[in-house]
């Protein structure tokens, strides 16, 4: 079984790695590349996906529309004052750093971007 984690913390400076990340989770789940993937925001990306960046919106609604399983930390989106809005756009607010651990040990291997 193929597992794989996308950790995205590419934020505002570096939308175009993050993009990168999203879209390759995005298009690994829908043309069904592997058996699970997941993905993770964790720090300036929480920011990002908070922004009313076009693209990252569409990117997002996208995501979303597979049913993938999104996360983001929750100590990182408190302090960016992001914890409600992050919720509201259905990605899932947990501490993130057992999170990991436990999908590695799971077998996910893990990509950042």
């Amino acid at each position: 079984m193929t597992k794989i984690l996308v950790i995205i913390t590419s934020g505002k400076n570096d939308i175009d790695k993050a993009m990168s990340g999203m879209a390759f989770a995005y298009n690994a789940k829908i043309n069904k590349y592997l058996d699970d993937i997941r993905i993770i925001f964790f720090g300036p990306s929480e920011e990002l996906i908070a922004s009313d960046i076009p693209e990252v919106k569409e990117m997002l609604k996208k995501l979303n529309s597979t049913g993938m399983l999104m996360l983001a930390c929750k100590s990182v989106s408190d302090r960016f004052n992001v914890t409600t809005k992050l919720t509201e756009m259905g990605i899932k607010i947990e501490y993130i750093g057992k999170i990991i651990v436990d999908h590695v040990k799971e077998g996910f291997v893990p990509m950042t971007f």
